[in-house]
Order: structure tokens, then sequence, then C-alpha cells
């Protein structure tokens, strides 16, 4: 699979449980903007993201929607030179850029608000696998105060195993 987008918008307007535009990247998926937002109606548990799982590599995708969700949900492959500037808000789940890392996360950029209860400004959990270079946080991470003691945000990843290198946070935690 390959996708070039060729900087074309994907305009989505989306309000149900369980939003995906892409279930498995086993290819490339670059080049591709999508406005909007992503929002569910009732399912708590319920993801709204743009893609499911990453074993290939994406490339320049550009998030300027609004997620109750994250934008990728597991990352096994490499994500480059992309950027969020879009709100990613979820009660009582993981709000974050990318949720799981296993894989490679360069050269990415969060300057949206990031609002839910686990909460980080790039990735919520970099697994023992996973790499995250030359990133950088703007956005500001909140998480509510209902139990602040399990409620805490990152601006660069919320729980670490694996190797952080040469990344910035500059947003509000």
């Amino acid at each position: 699979m390959h996708i070039d987008g060729g900087g074309h918008t994907i305009n989505v307007e989306m309000t149900q449980p369980n939003i995906i535009l892409f279930q498995n990247v086993n290819g490339t998926l670059e080049n591709i903007v999508v406005e909007g937002f992503i929002h569910l109606l009732s399912a708590p548990s319920g993801l709204g993201l743009i893609v499911v799982n990453n074993y290939g590599l994406i490339s320049n995708l550009t998030n300027n929607a609004n997620i109750r969700g994250c934008i990728v949900n597991e990352n096994h492959g490499v994500i480059t030179n992309s950027i969020n500037n879009g709100t990613l808000r979820q009660t009582l789940q993981t709000a974050s850029f990318i949720r799981s890392n296993f894989g490679l996360i360069k050269n990415c950029i969060n300057t949206g608000r990031i609002l839910g209860e686990r909460s980080a400004g790039i990735v919520y959990e970099n697994h023992y696998s996973g790499t995250i270079e030359e990133c950088i946080n703007f956005g500001s991470v909140t998480t509510p105060l209902i139990n602040a003691s399990l409620n805490r945000g990152s601006g660069i990843a919320r729980l670490n195993q694996g190797i952080i290198k040469d990344c910035v946070n500059y947003g509000h935690i």
C-alpha cells in the first residue's frame, strides 16, 4: 500500500463511535492533511483516530482536526515529519498524538491542546523497542483533577521504557 495525498486535505466531520480513517498502514501513508472534527457520540472507550496500527511509514501527516482520542493508536513502524495542530480530547482514556510507540517517531511536532485523564504531547507510552527523536511539544497538556495522583500529563512521553533523544517540551503541563 502506498498512499500519497500530494498535500491534499481530507475534510472530516464525523460523530459516531469508533471512528477510523485508516485501519492498518503496512506501506506508506504520506503528504496528507486532515481537517474538521472526529467526535464520539457516547462510547467513552471508543477511539476517534486517523490510523489504528502503523507497521510501515507515515510521513508528512498534518492533523488540524479536533479529535476525541488520538491520531495514531499504535506505532510499530516509522512516523516522521508529522504535526498535530488540533485539539485531542478524551475522557477516561489516553489523549496524545500517538498512544503507544514500539517503533520510531522522529521530527514530529504537537502545537495542539491535549486534554485527557492520561495525556502526553507526543506519545502516551513509549515501549522498550520505541524511540522518540527530535520531537517538540508546544501544546498545553491538561488532565482533570478527579484523581490527581493518577492523572498526570507529560510534554513528550507519559510512560517511557524506550529511548527519548533530542526532544523538547515548551508546552504548559
